[in-house]
């Protein structure tokens, strides 16, 4: 381990990291390349009458994806001029919740069709308590929900095989907006 001085992190220092789009861009990359490990061993299977069921480590894999597009979002929202760390304080983006993927891209003004907005708005349940804890902190946010596009409802920690590859669509457009200068936000 390399040994630093005491005071090589400075508040400045942490505005500058905080406020540099590829920093998010790399920690987005990191979370990326690591939920890929958990990607194969996720994989669906189905019952007889077709009824597709979620292996326990699909639930951290879209936690891992939730991050990293919560990454990919917050550096999109830097790019475009904004700050998340001002006067040596993280201040996230004003009036979005915490870890509300959903509030973010609209936020940082993505456009996505229905299902997109939807897949990624259940992808918040997995970031906030669903690919970490077995229950959440609020009694409601277990309850089933109506999904865009689809008959019926699913519970928040339920993530489809369909709803894996259109969130894995927008990361990959909103990553390719992240890391070039075209602006890649809008829908495919």
């Amino acid at each position: 381990m390399t040994n630093y001085p005491a005071d090589w992190w400075t508040p400045a220092l942490y505005e500058e990291v905080g406020n540099n789009r590829n920093a998010w861009l790399v920690w987005a990359d990191t979370l990326w390349e690591a939920a890929k490990l958990l990607r194969p061993a996720s994989q669906p299977s189905k019952l007889p009458d077709g009824t597709e069921l979620m292996v326990s480590t699909a639930a951290v894999y879209a936690m891992l994806l939730g991050y990293t597009l919560e990454c990919t979002l917050k550096g999109l929202w830097v790019k475009q001029g904004h700050k998340i760390v001002e006067g040596g304080r993280y201040i996230d983006v004003p009036g979005v919740g915490s870890h509300r993927l959903l509030e973010l891209a609209k936020a940082v003004g993505v456009t996505a069709t229905e299902q997109e907005f939807d897949a990624v708005n259940r992808l918040s349940a997995f970031v906030r308590f669903a690919g970490r804890y077995p229950v959440s902190i609020h009694a409601n946010e277990m309850r089933p929900r109506a999904v865009a596009g689809r008959e019926g409802s699913t519970v928040p920690g339920f993530y489809s095989s369909e709803d894996f590859a259109t969130v894995e669509r927008v990361r990959n457009r909103l990553m390719t907006s992240l890391r070039f200068d075209k602006s890649a936000t809008g829908s495919s």
